[in-house]
């Protein structure tokens, strides 16, 4: 769901094929990490990423997540 999602808006992810997370390649991790507190989405930014915890959503939040991140990124 979150895969679909994410193709839909254009956001970029890294190679995923099973596991509990996904990351998010992004310049400015923490700082989108922090904007995105704004909108109470909680993620782990990395040196290079936001990882997402898939096991931590249900179906609805994982296919709104990818539009609120791709969002949040096009107004930095």
């Amino acid at each position: 769901v979150f895969l679909e999602a994410a193709k839909e808006v254009g956001l970029k992810v890294l190679p995923y094929k099973r596991g509990f997370f996904i990351c998010v390649p992004v310049n400015n991790p923490e700082e989108i990490r922090k904007k995105l507190i704004e909108n109470k989405v909680h993620l782990i930014s990395t040196k290079s990423c936001l990882r997402i915890a898939l096991c931590s959503m249900n179906k609805s939040e994982a296919k709104r997540l990818p539009k609120i991140i791709k969002d949040r990124l096009s107004k930095l």
